[in-house]
């Protein structure tokens, strides 16, 4: 069985049991600071403290590394072209034979490697401990257009259904002998995969639609209030802020005076 993401969000931490709306303030407050700063020393600490949050959640070492790695791929193909393309003075770089490397370009792939790691930990925070219906809520609370909200939180529920109809398609194949390869007639049945999977997904798209006018939806819903501890709220999500933007600030800019 896959590992999704909503089998981590049923815990108990007080991250957890967070009101959804102040966790997001907090998390895209961390995101923008993250993004907007141009010291590597804080993204670097702020990266950090998202893993330690993340690891203090109950999030195992081998799932993130799973959920970052195609982060990751993408981050090493920059760090290897950034170095290389960004233009500078001669005694700006390091000169290796024909090769000239800039020294502001490697501490741009730096700074870019980090916030981009640190936005991806911190979207992960707020996945992991933020079922779905709470993640509803916590934006409709904070204003997000209906219509965004639904489109939304139906293509979350039903991405799944679509992989595991991709999966017994694929399976189907491979039970009459088909092995992908780079051919013209892998290329036709690929093709016809994807139609496949899109006339079934538009047929289960209008039952789903079906059933919902049968149980009297109207174009909206209709959420129950929830009952939150506003104090203990906020006083987490400052926690939350001042330990992934303050803090390694000041450490930061205390590093850069000595």
């Amino acid at each position: 069985m896959t590992l999704t993401l909503r089998d981590w969000a049923s815990g108990s931490s007080p991250l957890h049991r967070m009101d959804a709306r102040w966790k997001l303030l907090a998390l895209m407050s961390v995101a923008v600071s993250v993004v907007w700063s141009e010291n590597w020393a804080m993204a670097a600490l702020a990266c950090g403290g998202s893993l330690c949050w993340l690891r203090y959640v109950g999030v195992t070492w081998a799932w993130l590394v799973s959920r970052l790695g195609g982060v990751g791929g993408f981050l090493i193909a920059l760090a290897l072209v950034l170095p290389l393309t960004v233009p500078g003075q001669p005694d700006q770089g390091w000169t290796w034979g024909p090769i000239w490397i800039s020294y502001r370009g490697v501490e741009l792939a730096v700074l870019i490697t980090l916030r981009t790691l640190t936005v991806a930990c911190v979207a992960l925070l707020l996945l992991t401990t933020t079922p779905l219906e709470q993640l509803t809520r916590g934006l409709l609370g904070l204003g997000i257009p209906r219509i965004v909200v639904q489109l939304l939180s139906m293509s979350v529920r039903y991405v799944y259904v679509l992989g595991t109809e991709l999966k017994r398609l694929r399976i189907a194949l491979r039970t009459r002998g088909y092995r992908q390869s780079v051919t013209r007639y892998s290329y036709q049945t690929t093709a016809c995969v994807i139609g496949s999977l899109v006339v079934r997904s538009q047929e289960r798209a209008e039952r789903i639609a079906q059933a919902m006018y049968c149980r009297g939806f109207s174009g909206e819903w209709r959420l129950l209030p929830v009952a939150t501890q506003h104090t203990r709220d906020a006083a987490m999500a400052l926690v939350m802020v001042l330990s992934l933007v303050l803090l390694p600030w000041i450490i930061a800019v205390s590093y850069q005076r000595l």
